[in-house]
């Protein structure tokens, strides 16, 4: 047995020689010599679930089925009772063994055990069926009875049993009422019939599947009862001769289940079709091949039959048509014709020798492709035909593209064939090619053909016999002298080969002709120059390639050879400069872009000359794509610097190289002066310079340098434009404070803000500004503390970049383009501390750097917890206050927001339309907005409870003068009202509210004490109850203290009663 062994000789990994801390090393299993007790441990990796594996290997298989019987018959309701013998043999002693026993189709309705042991039912699955489990070493037998249901289609019963894959054999017998047609799936089948007209089917084959399917037996039609119509159409493909005989058997009488047809000597049978087709199977008799087709059901209507027999082409191309008779049939109920068919490649015709048919006149209707026919009247008959190969004829139009290089030309071309008749199996391609290198040639599954022949070599190309048409490829490639202007190229020519011949139809070559844009390139054929084609339909539409030029041409059929007149053209660069200034911050924004022209000859690099005092910034430049380039600093002489671009690519044609940097401004604001404007400029010819410049906040731009000319001047709100023909590096620019009353100033008539107030102290506002006039640009200023979310003009989302300028943040913003009202929002926010009991907060608001706002609103929404409770100085409230669902509350104005913004305004978010609303509006523009809160918790508190205290003070009889201390109360609400009214109207609801409660607790308390008083006054009380003690009766006991002995009762006085009474009487 396996025993855990420690890797350390054995010992016990727990309690051994292991150091403290150490972790034992997982062990590993070894066997148990019982001889000496010694372990021999397994190899390394071992797990127990392999050693119990390997055991059951070495033990074999729990189980085998010896055999397996099945004895029934059909019960008349679609299924078969069947009574089932299972024999199992058990090589286990002790051990419960899983048998599975399949039968996944039957019902089981019966079982019992035989043999050694026991035998136990264990389950049912659709995927293994019955599964048993026995106990016991020998032979155990199951008897069982199964119900197997039967199907039924087209007239055929199916039986299909799944019975246990590993027996060593099934048999089954299967009694069937009268003499069935048995067809059996695998297995032998065999049937006997008896005298009690029943027929007994036994099938006997390995375990696993039982398919059996039978139909009754019809009685077949006598000869005399069926009558043939053959049509035989031959053909010759290749080397090989087919026949198609298409039957037509009509029963007069009965029905027919199966025909048996006799074969054409020396052909071999290919296939059987028709609509009643089922099985085939070959006889051969005296009289040669016999098939014998089984139908799929019996039929006494006429049904059609087609054969498809083959054989090899004799060599002189004579053969017989003879055959597809019915031996069961008389001859003279068979008869037919031969027809023979148009074809490219033979032509068969009639010769002496045929016996038993005629010519016919083709008067009926034939298909078009029936060229002549012969009949026969009865079976048997021959005719005697010849084979002969058609002399091919075929048409080629060759589309040869050549791509001419300074150094090489390709050849990539193809030709298009159409075999007009005949059987075209060679062509050849003739084009003495010493000088070109081929690469391999393919015109369907044909050979390839090495790259390099000789100058008198053909290329020879095998093609498909069963095709109409086709194309040969062809691609080669020759060195071309580029010193030499002329290159003459012989036309490649398709042709029939020596061993067949062809007739050959030339159509006009098409010349695609390619060629760089640094090269001019002219073609002649027989020293006349090809014209362009016409039909552009007849070549592939592609794109004109950028770098490469493209002609379509037509060379004549006869021409011989093509003489390529080529010119080289040296590379031409031509570059124009644009530079735009734009201000950012206190800086100018440089953003310059050289548009390069390069024609005839691809440049992979270009030269610029940089000023010196840009490279201290890290100038980068970028391509089209505005992916960075490669650049190298080289010589530098004068304050300029030669630098080297890496394109990445050799381009041809537009290209344009952009680089940006930041200007210090170094006129200060306020003041007017000049300052240089640096700019790049390239090595190559320069075609001119243009240079715009945007509006600047506080200046007013010029430019100064006599070279730049101003082409486009307006108001300040567009940029200039100045060009110059001859630039310098550096342009010189005077800058002019604006003035105060400048009108280029953008002019805003209504700003809304709208805040936001979170739980978490977070404010968000949403800053829309309507211009009255729009400027080309404009600059936000975000004062320190603020973050902006979002920008737009006119619905249109801006991104444009922040830039630090005195402590806040700036952002430029173009406010070109676009739809709409003339609106420009800005979402931003502040963080601040989360609402409290009483807060004080100041709101940062966003401004224009250059701007006039006529008319700002502001609405402010607190939370629901939250009242306003001291308004912001600089602002007026659009507001009132008036009575509504939670106490009191704000009333908005009747004019909406959108009427006095003059757009629609929609709502920022869901969020701001929940919590309380308050509007507040001032002349120009906007200042920080400072207010103060107050939670709804302490507005009760406060409220509720003064009237509360002042209410119990006043209903108790705690204040002594009541009139006066009320006239002095009202006095100080009236009072504190005219200083402080807001405040007042928030802590009036609650104070109300307090006072009222107050008012219904004294109501209460009166009615209450009201309703005592009159039960006092009827009913007597407790203490009116006087208990008369043992004693002189003549006068009362005044009350006595209650001890532990005395009854629990009060002893009151009793009144005393008149001088003169007779107590007692």
């Amino acid at each position: 047995m396996p025993v855990p062994v420690s890797p350390s000789n054995g010992k016990d990994s727990a309690t051994g020689d292991r150091p403290a801390g150490e972790v034992a090393s997982r062990p590993t299993f070894g066997l148990l010599r019982p001889e000496d007790g010694t372990v021999v441990p397994l190899p390394a990796g071992t797990k127990y679930e392999d050693f119990l594996a390997w055991i059951s290997a070495r033990r074999g298989p729990g189980f085998g089925i010896n055999a397996v019987t099945l004895t029934g018959q059909p019960d008349g309701g679609g299924r078969a009772e069947f009574d089932a013998e299972i024999i199992v043999v058990v090589h286990r002693d002790d051990e419960w063994v899983r048998v599975p026993l399949g039968f996944t189709e039957a019902t089981l309705i019966g079982v019992e055990h035989s043999g050694t042991g026991l035998a136990s039912y264990e389950s049912f699955a659709k995927d293994v069926g019955y599964t048993w489990s026995l106990q016991g070493r020998g032979e155990h037998r199951l008897q069982l009875k199964l119900l197997v249901p039967l199907s039924e289609r087209s007239g055929e019963t199916r039986l299909a049993l799944t019975t246990p894959s590993n027996a060593a054999t099934t048999h089954l017998s299967l009694k069937l009422p009268s003499d069935p047609s048995v067809v059996a799936n695998g297995g032998v089948v065999r049937s006997t019939f008896s005298a009690e007209q029943q027929t007994t089917v036994e099938w006997v084959g390995p375990g696993g599947r039982v398919d059996l399917g039978w139909r009754p037996q019809i009685a077949a039609a006598q000869p005399a009862d069926l009558a043939a119509s053959t049509v035989i159409v031959p053909s010759v493909t290749g080397k090989n001769v087919q026949l198609r005989a298409v039957q037509k058997i009509t029963p007069s009488r009965g029905q027919v289940s199966s025909i048996r047809t006799l074969l054409p000597a020396g052909f071999s049978l290919e296939g059987v079709t028709g609509a009643l087709y089922r099985t085939y199977s070959e006889d051969l008799s005296e009289n040669g091949r016999i098939v014998t087709v089984q139908l799929s059901e019996a039929t006494g209507s006429t049904f059609e039959l087609t054969y498809r027999v083959n054989t090899s082409l004799p060599s002189g191309g004579t053969f017989i048509i003879e055959g597809f008779s019915l031996p069961d049939v008389p001859p003279e109920s068979q008869s037919g014709r031969v027809q023979f068919e148009r074809s490219t490649g033979y032509s068969i015709t009639p010769i002496d020798g045929a016996e038993g048919v005629q010519r016919i006149e083709m008067l009926e209707p034939m298909p078009a492709a029936v060229s002549s026919a012969f009949a026969f009247s009865a079976q048997p008959f021959r005719l005697t035909v010849k084979a002969e190969p058609i002399p091919p004829s075929f048409a080629v139009t060759p589309t040869l593209e050549f791509h001419v290089l300074p150094d090489r030309l390709d050849l990539d071309g193809e030709f298009a064939v159409e075999v007009r008749k005949g059987e075209l199996r060679e062509v050849r391609l003739n084009w003495p090619a010493s000088e070109w290198s081929v690469s391999p040639i393919r015109a369907g599954p044909v050979q390839e053909f090495p790259r390099t022949m000789d100058a008198a070599a053909a290329i020879e190309i095998g093609v498909p016999t069963t095709v109409s048409s086709f194309t040969v490829p062809i691609r080669a490639s020759r060195p071309r002298d580029d010193v030499s202007d002329q290159t003459t190229v012989p036309i490649p020519k398709l042709e029939g080969t020596n061993r067949q011949k062809a007739e050959v139809v030339s159509n006009d070559a098409i010349i695609d002709l390619r060629f760089p844009t640094n090269l001019v390139v002219n073609v002649t054929a027989s020293g006349e120059a090809l014209k362009p084609l016409e039909d552009l339909s007849k070549v592939p539409s592609i794109a004109e390639p950028t770098d490469e030029r493209r002609m379509l041409l037509i060379a004549p059929a006869n021409a011989t050879e093509l003489v390529f007149g080529v010119k080289r053209l040296d590379r031409q660069v031509s570059a124009s400069t644009s530079v735009s200034i734009q201000p950012r911050g206190e800086n100018l924004h440089v953003e310059e872009r050289i548009d390069y022209e390069i024609l005839y000859e691809p440049s992979s690099s270009l030269q610029l000359m940089v000023p010196e005092s840009l490279l201290t910034q890290g100038l980068v430049f970028f391509d089209g794509a505005h992916q960075p380039l490669k650049a190298t600093i080289g010589e530098r002489s004068d304050g300029l610097a030669r630098v080297l671009v890496d394109l990445g690519a050799a381009v041809l044609g537009s290209f344009s190289v952009t680089t940006r940097f930041d200007l210090t401004r170094s006129v200060p604001i306020g003041e007017s002066g000049q300052m240089n404007l640096p700019i790049v400029l390239p090595v190559e010819t320069q075609s001119g310079a243009s240079l715009r410049i945007a509006p600047l906040r506080k200046h007013v731009v010029r430019v100064v340098d006599p070279d730049w000319i101003l082409l486009q001047s307006t108001d300040q709100d567009v940029q200039e434009l100045w060009v110059a023909s001859t630039p310098s590096h550096s342009i010189g620019i005077q800058l002019e404070p604006k003035s105060q009353d400048d009108t280029s100033s953008p002019v805003v008539s209504k700003m809304l803000q709208r805040s936001l107030v979170r739980r978490d102290g977070s404010v968000v506002t949403y800053a829309d500004f309507r211009f009255d006039r729009v400027p080309r640009s404009v600059a936000v200023r975000f004062p320190q503390g603020l973050k902006p979310d979002s920008i737009s003009w006119r619905g249109k989302s801006l991104s444009p970049t922040l830039f630090a300028d005195e402590g806040d943040a700036l952002a430029e913003l173009d406010l070109e383009g676009g739809s709409g009202p003339p609106v420009l929002a800005v979402a931003y926010r502040q963080t601040g501390e989360p609402t409290g009991l009483a807060d004080a907060r100041s709101l940062q608001t966003v401004r224009l750097d250059d701007g006039i706002v006529r008319e700002t609103l502001w609405q402010l929404a607190l939370p629901e917890s939250q009242h306003l409770f001291v308004e912001p100085a600089d602002y007026e409230p659009r507001f009132r206050w008036g009575l509504g669902g939670n106490l009191l509350s704000t009333r908005r104005p009747a004019e909406k927001i959108g009427a006095w913004f003059g757009s629609d305004v929609p709502s920022p978010s869901p969020e701001f339309d929940i919590g309380r609303h308050y509007e507040f509006m001032r002349a120009g523009g906007p200042k920080p907005f400072t207010f103060s809160s107050i939670s709804r918790s302490l507005v009760v508190l406060i409220g509720a409870g003064t009237a509360i205290l002042v209410g119990y003070a006043f209903a108790n009889g705690l204040i002594v003068h009541r009139r006066r201390a009320l006239v002095a109360v009202g006095l100080a609400i009236l009072l504190t009202w005219a200083f402080f009214p807001n405040q007042v109207q928030i802590f009036l609801p609650p104070a109300a509210f307090g006072l009222s409660l107050v008012t219904v607790a004294a109501v209460v308390e009166w009615l209450l004490q009201r309703r005592q008083d009159r039960l006092s006054a009827s009913v007597p009380s407790a203490v009116d109850f006087v208990t008369i003690l043992p004693g002189d009766g003549s006068h009362s006991n005044a009350p006595s203290a209650i001890g532990s002995e005395e009854p629990t009762v009060v002893r009151t006085t009793r009144p005393a009663e008149p001088v003169g009474s007779n107590h007692g009487q």
